[in-house]
């Protein structure tokens, strides 16, 4: 599994301003042992802070977070964040890659959720 930050060229040395306080958008390149593609599950790592600050900024009627894709940390810790996030994809199995990938979806977007083949019948 690899990890990348579009906003940010090196996770690992990553220090947010304030490392208890963040939010980052992530994508997780996930591929089956055996291939060497990968296909990617988009994820927002954040703080319970961050969405604390987000919501108390928006109006009365609109203070609402959902929360699929999101990964909340108490602070920014990439060995930590890495090591659980390897765990949670390593759990994903399936006797097809298709299998798998649903179950990837329960963690993040998976870039191919919403893709229909237009050839089909």
């Amino acid at each position: 599994m690899g990890m990348h930050c579009a906003d940010v060229p090196d996770l690992r040395s990553f220090a947010p301003a304030d490392a208890g306080c963040f939010s980052l958008c992530v994508q997780l390149f996930v591929a089956p042992v055996d291939q060497d593609a990968s296909e990617s599950v988009e994820i927002e790592i954040l703080t319970p802070a961050y969405i604390q600050r987000l919501l108390e900024n928006e109006p009365d009627e609109a203070r609402l977070a959902l929360g699929r894709g999101r990964v909340f940390v108490l602070r920014y810790d990439y060995p930590t964040i890495e090591r659980h996030l390897r765990g949670l994809v390593s759990a994903c199995e399936g006797d097809t890659w298709n299998d798998v990938a649903r179950q990837l979806e329960k963690i993040g977007r998976w870039e191919f959720e919403d893709y229909t083949d237009e050839r089909a019948p």
